[in-house]
């Protein structure tokens, strides 16, 4: 699936509301360029917190999940204009689609909290998915037994172990002294499992129709011979 925007409220770095804090992307490769702090990586947070409810902790340089991480995933300025005793939530949507089966998906996650003094919050123990698809005109419900096999169409998981490569993350992975771990670093980075799979079944394909073309070829000329010799 393609997918086609992704946008945010009140996530990390990315106060205000969806409409001021929307991405768009075109089929194809896409670049996305920015200074330091510019929050490329917080871009890259909300995609995986609203398909996998994860947050990757650059300190810790770990994934943490959304009840260990609380009301840090709430941008500092939506707290702090909230007043005591208000309730402020973060939201992430991302749209999706299939060129193949034409059909949308709109995914939201939302973790909401309320702040119960200055500096502190009374947090939902988790986040909320919503999962609908377009049909005609109107999005309809995605019943939850189906969460996990759109999320999948989505971003399958044969190729989930590279659909994040934070510097923070890549530098801890790598450790030059250890030649196993640097085999290891240089399959995960290069060497993508699903299609090795499928150059060999298109292999396995290929000997299989040359034998049996072969074979073909082989009674016919039978026929031939004997149809000259007749």
């Amino acid at each position: 699936m393609l997918i086609k925007s992704i946008s945010m409220k009140n996530f990390e770095c990315y106060s205000g509301g969806h409409e001021t804090n929307t991405f768009k992307f075109s089929p194809g490769v896409n670049i996305i360029i920015g200074d330091n702090g510019g929050g490329k990586s917080k871009l890259f947070n909300a995609f995986y917190w609203v398909l996998y409810d994860q947050i990757f902790d650059s300190d810790r340089r770990f994934f943490v999940p959304t009840r260990e991480y609380t009301d840090s995933l709430i941008s500092d300025k939506a707290k702090k204009d909230c007043l005591v005793g208000g309730e402020v939530s973060c939201e992430v949507s991302l749209m999706a689609y299939s060129l193949t089966s034409e059909k949308a998906y709109r995914i939201i996650r939302i973790f909401k909290a309320k702040k119960t003094g200055d500096r502190t919050w009374s947090c939902e123990r988790s986040s909320k998915l919503l999962v609908d698809e377009k049909k005609l005109a109107s999005w309809q419900s995605v019943p939850s037994d189906k969460h996990v096999n759109v999320l999948n169409m989505i971003i399958p998981p044969a190729l989930k172990s590279y659909m994040w490569f934070q510097g923070e993350q890549v530098d801890g992975l790598m450790d030059f002294t250890d030649k196993s771990a640097l085999v290891h670093i240089v399959n995960l980075l290069s060497d993508i499992q699903i299609y090795d799979d499928l150059i060999e079944i298109s292999e396995a394909g290929l000997n299989s129709a040359d034998k049996k073309y072969n074979t073909e070829v082989r009674r016919l000329s039978g026929d031939q011979q004997r149809t000259q010799s007749l």
